[in-house]
C-alpha cells in the first residue's frame, strides 16, 4: 500500500505498518500519520473447556502476557496495554490491581490452587489434566500474530503452561471459536468499536441471550449494569456504569485484553482537496465530512 500511494495507484490508506509511517512522512504531496481507533486485540478463553473454566487459570494466562513486548513485536508500537474493552477517550479502564506480565506471580497462583508438575515433564496438571492448550489464530494474520504467539509460548512454559499454536484461515477460525461449541480452547482475535463507549460490551451479554463474545460468557452482574449503560442519560452515571461492566470483564477475564490499537494512515493530498484529519484519522466512523466534502484538487 505505502508504494502503491507513492507511485499514485491510490489515494488513500486505511491501515499501515510503523515502519511504513516514517517513509511516507517527507513524501511530498502525502499526509500520513498515526490514529486513534476504537478496536482492541485479545486472548479468548473458551469458558466451556474443563480448565479454562478455572479462573485461576485465565489469570495465570493473563500473567504470562507481556502486553508491552507484545505491542512492540507485533503491532509495530502502535497501541497501549488494555484492561478492559473500550477504547474511547476519558473511559479507558485502569484497574487498581493490575495482572501485569509476572510469571512468579503466575506460578504462585498456580501453585496455589493445586497445580503442580508432579511428572517432572514441565507441564503442571491437576486431577490428571494437563495445562496444555491450543491456540488458534487466523493465517492471513500470521505475519505479525506470531510475535505474540511466541511470546506467549515462552512465557507460558516458564510458569508450567503448555501452548501449541494452530492457525486456521479466518473462517474456519470463526467456524471453530464460537458460543457453545466445547471443541477449542483458545484463540486470538480483535473487535472494533465506535464513538458510544457503551457499544463495545453488548458482546459480554450472556451468550444465551444475545451475547456474541464467542467465549460462552454469561455473567448476571454484567447483564444488569450493562442494561443500565443503555438505559442511562446521564453522562456521569453512565460513565460509572461502563467503568463497573469493565471492573467485572476484567475480574471474570474471558478475555486477555492485549492493547488498544492504533492505526497509520495516508492520502494523497496533491490530487484531492478537504481531507482532515482528527483524532481517528481520515477514514472511519465520525468522519462522514471527508465523505461528503472531499474534491479533486484545483
Amino acid at each position: 500500500m505505502a508504494q502503491a500511494i507513492k507511485l499514485g495507484e491510490v489515494d488513500g490508506c486505511y491501515s499501515l505498518q510503523k515502519e511504513q509511517l516514517d517513509s511516507l512522512k517527507d513524501v511530498s504531496g502525502i499526509e500520513a500519520g498515526s490514529y486513534k481507533t476504537f478496536d482492541y486485540e485479545y486472548i479468548g478463553y473458551n469458558l466451556l473447556d474443563e480448565l479454562l473454566s478455572d479462573k485461576t487459570i485465565r489469570h495465570a494466562l493473563d500473567y504470562c502476557t507481556d502486553k508491552e513486548r507484545i505491542i512492540e513485536m507485533s503491532y509495530s508500537g502502535l497501541g497501549e496495554p488494555a484492561y478492559g474493552p473500550v477504547n474511547n477517550e476519558g473511559y479507558v479502564y485502569s484497574p487498581a490491581e493490575k495482572r501485569d506480565f509476572n510469571i512468579e506471580k503466575a506460578n504462585q497462583i498456580l501453585d496455589d490452587a493445586g497445580y503442580k508438575d508432579s511428572d517432572g515433564d514441565g507441564i503442571r496438571e491437576k486431577d490428571g489434566n494437563p495445562l496444555s492448550f491450543e491456540m488458534i489464530t487466523a493465517s492471513e494474520r500470521s505475519s505479525w500474530q506470531s510475535a505474540t504467539v511466541n511470546i506467549l509460548i515462552d512465557n507460558c512454559q516458564k510458569a508450567g503452561i503448555e501452548i501449541k499454536w494452530n492457525p486456521l484461515e479466518m473462517t474456519t477460525m470463526w467456524d471453530t471459536c464460537y458460543d457453545g461449541n466445547k471443541d477449542w480452547q483458545i484463540c486470538i482475535d480483535g473487535w472494533g468499536g465506535d464513538s458510544d463507549p457503551g457499544f463495545i460490551m453488548c458482546v459480554f451479554v450472556d451468550w444465551e441471550n444475545g451475547g456474541y463474545a464467542g467465549v460462552s460468557y454469561e455473567n448476571p452482574e454484567f447483564d444488569k449494569y450493562y442494561q443500565l449503560v443503555k438505559t442511562t442519560t446521564d453522562k456521569e452515571k453512565r460513565a460509572e456504569y461502563i467503568e463497573k461492566c469493565q471492573e467485572i470483564l476484567y475480574e471474570d477475564c474471558p478475555y486477555t485484553f492485549i492493547c488498544l490499537s492504533e492505526r497509520v494512515q495516508a492520502v494523497n493530498t496533491e490530487k484531492w482537496e478537504n481531507l482532515k484529519a482528527n483524532s481517528m484519522g481520515f477514514f472511519g466512523n465520525g468522519l462522514n465530512n471527508n465523505y461528503c466534502n472531499v474534491t479533486p484538487a484545483k
